[in-house]
């Protein structure tokens, strides 16, 4: 019976291995990418978000618990200040198109790239409820530092 032990740990190896973290939620690797992806509720905005921890393969653990539950307690307030930044650094043709686009822009999914204590680096992801464009909001700690816009 080798064999068909043989065949059974090669089936095992291919399924997703998944991970909980205490309090957050369960995460599922994307052993392609060597992400952790899950959807996780944020109380603040009372709504799901997607996040993903990229670890090289390795499951998410308390870093990655800590740093979400550090964001996810200060989102209220993190939240304006990345908005804020936002309608300084943003260029929009008329106050009425600003006021729409903030009106309707929301995180999506939230991405944490290197957790080194001190100097997280991290991504959230944004799309207006009225386009189909996405923005990625660059993020070092708490600060928001740059913005991405695909096409």
């Amino acid at each position: 019976m080798p064999l068909l032990q043989d065949i059974r740990s090669l089936f095992a190896r291919r399924e997703p291995r998944k991970v909980t973290l205490e309090g957050i939620g369960e995460f599922h690797e994307e052993r392609r990418y060597g992400w952790w992806t899950g959807g996780v509720w944020l109380a603040a905005r009372k709504d799901f978000v997607g996040v993903c921890f990229e670890t090289g393969g390795q499951p998410p653990g308390e870093r990655e618990a800590r740093f979400w539950r550090r964001v996810a307690d200060q989102w209220p307030e993190l939240w304006q200040a990345i908005l804020s930044d936002l309608r300084r650094g943003l260029f929009f043709h008329s106050a009425a198109d600003a006021e729409e686009y903030f009106a309707g822009i929301r995180p999506n999914a939230f991405g944490f790239d290197d957790l080194t204590p001190g100097d997280e680096r991290w991504e959230i992801e944004v799309q207006p409820d009225y386009s189909e464009h996405l923005m990625t909001l660059r993020m070092r700690g708490l600060k928001y530092q740059s913005n991405r816009l695909d096409g």
